[in-house]
């Protein structure tokens, strides 16, 4: 699949973003960062959605959720400097 291997007692969250009929599940990877898999009606696709942020690496489990007034979806953690990061 092409994810990331998750960290030892990682505790993943999982949510529905009905925006666009996907299903997200996020995990926090041996490699610190969160990773992601979501689904939609063709398959499972890997990402890791501080990618492209350049946030530290993650602290703790993620917790994630949609947030239907403006069809955002937001995964929630803590980084390496203790501070509550937010990913929308």
């Amino acid at each position: 699949m092409g994810g990331g291997l998750a960290e030892a007692g990682a505790v993943p969250t999982g949510y529905l973003y009905r925006a666009q009929g996907t299903l997200h599940v996020d995990y926090p990877g041996v490699d610190g960062h969160i990773h992601e898999y979501w689904q939609d009606g063709v398959g499972l696709a890997p990402q890791r959605p501080d990618r492209a942020t350049g946030v530290l690496p993650s602290r703790s489990n993620p917790s994630a959720y949609e947030l239907s007034a403006d069809n955002t979806h937001h995964v929630v953690f803590v980084d390496d400097n203790r501070h509550v990061v937010e990913l929308y």
